[in-house]
């Protein structure tokens, strides 16, 4: 969304060109664009905060999405399986309590509303479409189904 509004996209050619962009493109994609379009280098360092932020956030979502969660023999705690490949495989558990779930739950939002609110104080909105633009006769399905004259 804020690369569509730094890039004076409207939301539909935002959503085209970001929809499948990984996490860290898209931090260098609005980094970029936005030193092209703001000038107020304090509003740059701020960009910068919030997108270090927002990616504590999502290792934080990332943890709790994508790990295997598992009960620990004899100790009964709750906990998640986190394996990594990087230099070598190797795999931790993870003990997480309620609490901790909670409080990374409330930090993911807050984070993403922190950002909504920034960009949106400092302009990087993208515009709604100006007009219906009808598609559904494009996809590639449709085209095949059209009678060739």
């Amino acid at each position: 969304m804020a690369i569509a509004g730094a890039c004076g996209l409207d939301v539909l050619y935002g959503a085209a060109v970001t929809t499948h962009m990984p996490m860290p493109l898209c931090h260098q994609v609005l980094k970029a664009s936005a030193e092209i379009r703001i000038d107020d280098l304090d509003i740059l360092d701020e960009l910068d905060k919030q997108l270090e932020a927002i990616s504590a956030a999502t290792d934080l979502r990332n943890n709790i999405a994508h790990n295997s969660w598992a009960k620990e023999i004899g100790t009964d705690r709750i906990g998640y399986v986190k394996i990594t490949a990087r230099p070598s495989v190797d795999s931790n558990f993870v003990p997480v309590s309620i609490e901790k779930i909670e409080a990374d739950a409330l930090t993911i939002y807050q984070t993403g509303m922190n950002f909504m609110t920034f960009i949106t104080l400092i302009g990087l909105l993208p515009k709604l479409p100006t007009a219906i633009s009808p598609r559904g006769h494009k996809t590639a399905r449709a085209r095949k189904k059209r009678v060739k004259s």
